[in-house]
């Protein structure tokens, strides 16, 4: 099954803006039923697509995740690393985000948030 990306930056924008705080501050985590239901009817996404993509962003520490051997839907993202939200403000914006798979194409397709990582690391080294 290949990636998709757009999945992935889908999940996080959505974990970011619905995920549940604690009365202490802290995230709450949540188990991924509603975002299941709402991405299959709107975007099309499968339970392969989003199964993928949690494991994927948990694989490359942009969330902390759980339960990722059980059935998608029951999936639990506990938050978004500082990585994650590293990766989120690159390519939150629609227009950046389309540029970035315009320019690197394929190879966008299969690794966005390791050439994103490398272009941050180069803008930060630029001062």
């Amino acid at each position: 099954m290949m990636l998709n990306q757009e999945c992935v930056r889908d999940l996080l924008i959505y974990i970011e803006q619905n995920q549940p705080v604690k009365s202490d501050g802290h995230p709450e985590s949540f188990k991924l039923m509603q975002y299941c239901s709402a991405c299959m009817e709107q975007h099309a996404y499968t339970l392969g697509d989003i199964n993928l993509a949690v494991r994927y962003l948990a694989d490359k520490q942009l969330t902390e995740a759980g339960n990722l051997n059980g059935h998608t839907r029951r999936m639990i993202v506990m938050r978004i690393t500082a990585t994650g939200y590293d990766y989120l403000g690159a390519i939150r914006d629609a227009s950046r985000w389309n540029t970035l798979k315009q320019k690197f194409g394929k190879i966008f397709d299969s690794s966005a948030p390791v050439l994103v990582e490398m272009l941050l690391k180069h803008l930060i080294s630029l001062g």
